[in-house]
């Protein structure tokens, strides 16, 4: 019932892509919001387990966090979330900058949480957010840093009728 709510509501775009790759469907799965409560929570403990150096437990949260959320949305309907705005906000973040630069911050964040280094927290903050600000040219050409920036993969504009409508 809520998951049909969700997909009527005013939000639910057409969808750009005749099929999702197997990435994108995993990634779509990740942003379903039952996988994300479980790895937040996964999270949550990873940081405590990083700071006070247990690399055992750390690592065991994070893998019982994943196997739960990708057990919890093993048929989650990865098409119908790929029509909504967050599906296609999730779509955003497989640029493969983005999802360079992301990375790089969550190494630099764990570094940080290990070794107590502030600094270091900093940057994996500020890498992270700089990470989510490409790819928004997708989104609209308007919000382009780059020149070229607001086609699609396939090198096409994004239509009008695949952007989300308030």
């Amino acid at each position: 019932m809520a998951a049909q709510l969700l997909l009527n509501a005013p939000h639910a775009v057409e969808s750009t892509h005749a099929t999702l790759s197997l990435l994108e469907r995993l990634a779509l799965r990740r942003a379903h919001p039952v996988s994300i409560i479980f790895n937040l929570i996964g999270t949550m403990w990873a940081f405590y387990f990083l700071w006070t150096q247990d690399g055992m437990m750390t690592v065991l949260v994070l893998v019982l966090s994943r196997i739960l959320s990708t057990l919890s949305t093993l048929h989650a309907n990865t098409e119908a979330i790929s029509h909504t705005l967050w599906g296609k906000l999730t779509l955003l973040h497989l640029e493969p900058s983005n999802f360079i630069l992301q990375l790089l911050g969550v190494f630099l964040g764990a570094f940080g949480l290990w070794f107590h280094d502030p600094l270091a927290l900093l940057s994996a903050a500020s890498v992270i957010v700089f990470g989510h600000a490409v790819g928004w040219g997708r989104v609209h050409a308007s919000f382009s840093l780059l020149d070229g920036a607001g086609e699609s993969s396939s090198g096409s504009p994004v239509s009008d009728s695949s952007r989300a409508r308030p």
